[in-house]
């Protein structure tokens, strides 16, 4: 109870420091305390942020680590085995685009030179010369030392080279793809036009590339996962080298024939020729002289040789000239004949021999028509030899190298 004099007693109160927030939301003191609790959060601020430094650039340092040794690693594959993983090369780009690349050893500048033997075509990249150990390159030639090799070895090589051709081993893991895409690359950036590819599966056409500059052609094809080239002419890169396919076949059909038939003397004409092929032998109805005909007995093929005119020179003085406008005047009347789809367009003009005699031929492969207008020196009649349906002109064409004149 308090006495109306007496005065109520002040109550003592006693001040605490003020608090304030923390990290998280958790309250802290304030004052000469809060000094060594805002340092050790500091501290720790601090050492979390050194320890993620370390961590990220611990796991770069680790990452660049591990394709420094997968790149020297594959680095060494390459250099064993001879091909150049996509993932090496790959990890191999990154690190030389990075601030590390500067450290890296940088990969010596090949240098391009052409293939020894055809100059202006250029080297495919890696690849090697044949008798690579037998060469000295200089920038604009190249020397052969061939000691220790026998003499047929070195005319062979020197013989080989000296006709355009050349080969060159294919660099390991290379595809035969790669080259083709390379010289279709760098052979018209040279003045090569690409006219022709020829796969394995034609059968009428020797495979490779084909490619011609000026009046010059090149072929260049793979044996033996090696590349070889050979200049040829024009004519033989745009029509495949078929003239060569011809050749072999007609070889084949002379071998053939020596087991075969031949044709009787009084047609004036002596051929040999296989028993695929049946002959009959007919009169002429105006000159009298005997048509031989010629019909294979498995496809339409068939070929005649008939007697169409009489020449009243010496059959050795004859004109090409003379040939050709025989050929154009028989032609045209023959096209007469023929459907709208087959014209003179389709017909290939060439100066040739036969049995030792000019003579000029009109050929078309999309027709399968075939003609050759030549003298028969025997006679001095002016023979013209048809062939038609001929898928291949595989026979026409060992007529032509292998009939021979003859005397009744």
């Amino acid at each position: 109870m308090t006495l109306p004099w007496q005065k109520k007693a002040k109550k003592k109160t006693t001040t605490t420091p003020s608090q304030s927030k923390g990290m998280f939301g958790i309250a802290r003191p304030t004052g000469k305390k809060s000094y060594a609790g805002e340092r050790m959060q500091k501290m720790i601020r601090e050492r979390t942020v050194l320890l993620l430094r370390l961590f990220v650039v611990g796991s770069i340092a680790g990452i660049v680590f591990l394709i420094v040794v997968g790149t020297l690693a594959g680095a060494a594959l390459s250099l064993k085995t001879g091909e150049k993983l996509s993932i090496v090369s790959a990890a191999e780009n990154l690190v030389r685009q990075s601030p590390l690349g500067q450290y890296l050893p940088r990969e010596p500048e090949a240098t391009k030179y052409d293939v020894i033997g055809l100059p202006g075509v250029p080297e495919f990249p890696h690849s090697e010369f044949i008798f690579a150990g037998a060469v000295t390159r200089t920038q604009q030639t190249f020397e052969i030392n061939l000691q220790g090799y026998s003499t047929t070895d070195q005319q062979e090589l020197f013989r080989f080279l000296s006709n355009g051709q050349s080969v060159y081993f294919l660099p390991v893991g290379t595809r035969w793809a790669d080259v083709v895409e390379f010289y279709e690359t760098e052979l018209p950036a040279a003045g090569w036009n690409h006219v022709l590819s020829v796969g394995v599966e034609d059968l009428e056409r020797i495979p490779g590339e084909f490619f011609v500059k000026e009046n010059k052609g090149l072929h260049v094809y793979s044996v033996s996962n090696d590349i070889w080239y050979e200049y040829i002419t024009k004519e033989q890169a745009e029509n495949g080298l078929k003239d060569r396919v011809v050749a072999y076949k007609t070889k084949q059909l002379l071998v053939e024939s020596a087991s075969g038939n031949e044709t009787p003397q009084q047609s004036w004409w002596k051929l040999r020729y296989t028993n695929e092929w049946e002959m009959t032998v007919s009169n002429h109805m105006i000159l009298g002289e005997p048509i031989v005909s010629f019909r294979n007995k498995k496809t339409p093929a068939y070929l005649i040789i008939s007697p169409h005119a009489r020449y009243r020179e010496k059959p050795e003085d004859v004109e090409y000239s003379y040939l050709e406008n025989v050929a154009n005047e028989y032609m045209r009347g023959w096209l007469a004949t023929r459907p709208p789809s087959m014209s003179m367009a389709n017909f290939q003009t060439n100066k040739i021999t036969i049995a030792d005699a000019k003579a000029v031929e009109v050929v078309s492969s999309k027709d399968q028509a075939y003609f050759a207008f030549v003298i028969n020196k025997e006679n001095s009649l002016l023979y013209v030899i048809e062939s038609f349906q001929d898928t291949n002109s595989d026979f026409y064409e060992y007529v032509k190298g292998n009939v021979r004149t003859t005397k009744k």
